[in-house]
């Protein structure tokens, strides 16, 4: 039985849709009649949105929801996704909708511990900074994730939010936040081809969005919960980290995390050693 979750694409403008499967073995992807294992693909673009490829047919915009549903609730296996147009739909703007998919297909362990489960883990205490964004890494047991957001908006200001690691706070905190954006950023996001189907000003968007204009909030959807965007920040992250092995065990504290610091961040952790992959298998 194929799970369908259908909606508005926020960068291509349009429809799109998503079908997931049970399937045994990794994850796959599957776009345009072709297949990849997700740990196959390669990051292609990581600005305003993440995008993955096989350098050939299969190229996902808007994959770092997805990406966060599977790092915050430990799933690694187990799951076809089929997409059915360029990018995932935006849905909820967060990851509540696909955190319910994997659910409905009995993927989901509430009382999962992400720490033993953890394919990587933080080797050694250290900070790494790029450019006004910093990142400190600290060994620990526990998946254990803070961030630190800055923005010079009177609405959003630093906020501050963390993650422990478990399942249920995944799925009840991190996944329903939704995606904001600053309206002044619109027109420049468009030029670079993103944001078409927020410009589109498609009701289904707009209310999977908080837009942030001059000075407060467009009411363009539910109103913001206290630390919503720290929390779809963070969201963010652990989409992110999936895509170096999952969230790893261990603390972890970003000030001003964004997709592509973050990818160049872990990047220079692997390579140095502060963050490594564990040997056998801890699942």
């Amino acid at each position: 039985m194929s799970i369908v979750l259908s909606g508005r694409a926020l960068h291509a403008g349009g429809e799109t849709a998503v079908a997931f499967d049970r399937i045994d073995g990794p994850i796959q992807i599957v776009q345009n009649g072709h297949t990849a294992l997700l740990s196959d693909l390669l990051l292609d673009r990581t600005d305003a949105g993440v995008v993955l490829t096989d350098g050939g047919a299969i190229r996902v915009d808007l994959v770092e929801h997805l990406l966060s549903a599977f790092g915050g609730t430990g799933v690694r296996s187990g799951v076809r996704a089929e997409i059915r147009g360029p990018e995932l739909p935006l849905l909820d703007g967060g990851s509540g909708a696909y955190v319910r998919a994997l659910d409905r297909l009995g993927l989901l362990d509430m009382v999962a511990d992400l720490g033993q489960r953890a394919e990587t883990e933080i080797r050694g205490r250290a900070e790494i900074r790029e450019g006004k964004s910093t990142y400190r890494f600290d060994p620990g047991p526990s998946v254990r994730i803070e961030i630190e957001i800055d923005f010079d908006h009177p609405a959003i200001g630093r906020q501050r939010t963390r993650w422990e690691g478990d399942v249920a706070s995944y799925v009840s905190r991190i996944a329903p936040a939704r995606s904001f954006g600053l309206a002044a950023d619109l027109s420049r996001l468009v030029a670079a081809s993103r944001a078409r189907g927020a410009e589109q000003r498609h009701p289904d968007v707009l209310a999977a969005l908080i837009v942030f204009d001059d000075t407060a909030v467009v009411p363009t959807g539910p109103r913001a919960e206290p630390d919503e965007p720290a929390r779809h920040k963070l969201l963010d992250l652990v989409g992110d980290l999936f895509v170096h092995g999952g969230p790893p065990a261990g603390a972890l504290f970003a000030s001003r995390p964004g997709h592509g610091v973050t990818h160049d961040v872990m990047r220079k952790a692997l390579d140095r050693g502060i963050v490594a992959r564990r040997c056998g298998n801890r699942s």
